[in-house]
């Protein structure tokens, strides 16, 4: 689906057409997220264990986004790549809810991180909509559509695990997953610049600061959230007395105020420095941290969820857009492939090792250990994103 020039009315035909299917993906991968760790921490009572299994969704993600994204500009033909992901979410949803130990969560965790990598042909195909400098601006509205249908996923976890228990959230979430699959097949494909895949090409990207550099910063950004809002925040929370559905409340306010965070960069990014917007959005991350460190009452954990929420909000489309803005349009899906790829790594590692530190120290230290880690490492990010 190389959605290259349209008419006006077309064009915007394409548009709402996959917004729609992407709002409904992302509804199927989160429509049991917010009380997945508690979930399997009925399964496995190790905390280490609940942490590797969350890392699966970063891993395999890690492991198969850029050779995904080589594929797809060498054959050129995204639809059919993107329909196998929506496959796979629905499949990986019905094997974590028949999982009856650690194996099969794994399992199933590991299909539906197969899923979400097709992220990276989506992003891909709806910036070519837009012309290349507005590059951020494109990632932005998108991250705007996945961030709704997370929010929406996520707000009626609790309302489906109280009728029906956590399974139940499993199987609807394949339902919609299986609804977005019909959206999308309509669609149509146009012809566009074929990529032969070469070491050459790889080493040219991979050497290209305005690529590498956006991506690292995404490892950090990744690592603080999936080692806190979807990961140990919603323990801590339940901990706290948290019902399922408070669980599920905590997390779509998060998605919520990062919709606020797209639109912000919407607005801003051709007033202010974006260099300027990903500092303050590490700062607010190093300050949702803390509070959660010291957090000792669900208001706390909700106040501490914003300031991460507002953070990931302008950071993640700001970096993702950034790392795609000079490069050409026949690279961009093995440059998004290496982006996502790279900061998967954060994804993978953020669950795994706070699951360890989690294990040796206690929820509350991570926190604050990842704080200093975060404010630290930030610093000396985005000193070389602006020399760069």
């Amino acid at each position: 689906m190389a959605l290259n020039p349209f008419s006006a009315t077309t064009k915007g035909k394409h548009i709402l057409q996959y917004a729609i299917a992407v709002f409904l993906f992302w509804v199927s991968l989160y429509l049991y997220y917010p009380t997945l760790s508690v979930y399997v921490e009925s399964k496995t009572h190790d905390l280490v264990q609940v942490g590797t299994v969350l890392a699966m969704y970063g891993f395999w993600q890690m492991a198969i986004r850029i050779p995904l994204g080589v594929f797809s500009d060498w054959v050129n033909r995204q639809k059919p790549l993107i329909i196998t992901g929506f496959i796979l979410a629905g499949v990986g949803a019905i094997v974590m809810a028949k999982a009856n130990g650690y194996g099969g969560l794994i399992i199933g965790r590991s299909i539906t991180s197969f899923s979400a990598s097709f992220w990276v042909i989506l992003v891909v195909v709806f910036s070519r909509l837009f012309p290349p400098e507005e590059a951020v601006k494109a990632t932005a509205i998108l991250s705007m559509v996945n961030s709704l249908g997370r929010m929406v996923g996520t707000l009626l976890t609790g309302w489906l695990n109280d009728l029906g228990g956590y399974e139940l959230s499993f199987y609807v979430a394949s339902a919609v997953a299986l609804l977005a699959i019909f959206i999308i097949i309509p669609g149509k494909e146009s012809e566009g610049t074929y990529l032969t895949p070469s070491f050459k090409t790889m080493k040219k990207l991979l050497s290209n600061r305005s690529l590498m550099v956006p991506s690292w910063l995404s490892v950090l950004t990744q690592y603080v959230v999936f080692a806190t809002t979807f990961g140990f925040i919603p323990i801590l929370a339940a901990n706290l007395g948290a019902s399922n559905m408070m669980q599920s409340l905590l997390m779509s306010m998060n998605l919520l105020i990062i919709i606020g965070g797209n639109i912000l960069v919407t607005r801003l990014a051709n007033r202010f420095s974006t260099a300027n917007m990903i500092a303050a959005s590490f700062l607010l991350l190093t300050l949702g941290l803390i509070l959660a460190g010291f957090a000792q009452s669900l208001t706390v954990i909700f106040i501490a969820q914003a300031l991460i929420g507002v953070g990931n909000g302008i950071n993640y489309p700001a970096l993702m857009g950034l790392s795609i803005e000079s490069i050409e349009d026949r690279e961009r899906s093995t440059a998004m492939g290496i982006h996502q790829s790279v900061y998967a790594i954060g994804m993978f590692i953020g669950p795994w090792l706070s699951g360890i530190l989690a294990e040796k120290t206690g929820i509350s230290i991570m926190f604050l250990l990842t704080a200093g880690m975060c404010f630290l490492i930030s610093i000396v990010g985005v000193r070389i994103l602006k020399r760069n």
